[in-house]
């Protein structure tokens, strides 16, 4: 079995100006989210994002761990940043957030 690290925290590696994952999620429907199932929301976003990241990445509460050996990292194909890691924030940036609001609007 691998061992895992932390690759850092929803407001470190995605949106620093959050207070997390899901405060992140009702910052971004405003005004509008006492309308929308925001657990259910969250709930497909959470799955979205982790079966996009690389295989042993996984959103956790907060939380991003994955393989701590280069070893163990299957990575390829994925993006990584100006510093040769994992480029986490490209893959959440990927995900069609809106299409899944979409899925939970009360009023379609």
């Amino acid at each position: 079995m691998a061992t895992t690290t932390t690759y850092g925290n929803w407001t470190t590696v995605v949106d620093r100006f959050s207070a997390g994952f899901e405060h992140g999620i009702t910052e971004a429907l405003g005004d509008h989210g006492g309308d929308f199932d925001i657990a259910a929301i969250a709930a497909d976003y959470h799955q979205a994002i982790n079966e996009a990241l690389p295989p042993g990445v996984t959103l956790n509460g907060d939380e991003f761990y994955g393989p701590a050996h280069a070893a163990d990292q299957q990575f390829a194909g994925y993006p990584h940043n100006e510093h040769g890691e994992l480029d986490i924030k490209a893959i959440i940036d990927s995900i069609d957030f809106w299409a899944i609001v979409a899925k939970h609007d009360p009023d379609a």
